[in-house]
């Protein structure tokens, strides 16, 4: 799988936890933004993002402005509790994958394999 995946999660232990579990299925990770106010790097494209609910909601703005500058991007969004309807469906407008913790391994590879 020739995958690149960003990883912004505040949470360490997530973060770490979910670079481990990529990894080991041959994902590339890079996993040390805590905040998309970091930036994403120059050095690494991503084509997948995986982002903790609470930073995607807090700056939507500047996240939106940074994808713009990438393309064919994947977005997941990590969530403690099921999302409500209403950002379920804005989720689906946008093509936007929702993943709610506690997660599995299988959970996160197979929405990046899709």
């Amino acid at each position: 799988m020739n995958k690149r995946v960003l990883i912004i999660e505040s949470n360490f232990i997530i973060g770490a936890h979910l670079k481990i579990l990529l990894q080991k299925k041959g994902v590339h990770v890079y996993n040390e933004l805590v905040s998309i106010k970091d930036g994403i790097p120059k050095d690494f494209e991503p084509n997948v993002i995986i982002v903790n609910h609470k930073e995607a909601l807090i700056n939507y703005k500047s996240i939106l402005s940074q994808l713009k500058k990438l393309t064919k991007i994947q977005i997941i969004i990590l969530y403690c509790l099921e999302p409500s309807p209403l950002i379920k469906s804005y989720f689906a407008e946008y093509q936007i994958d929702c993943i709610e913790k506690p997660f599995s391994g299988f959970d996160i590879f197979n929405v990046i394999a899709a």
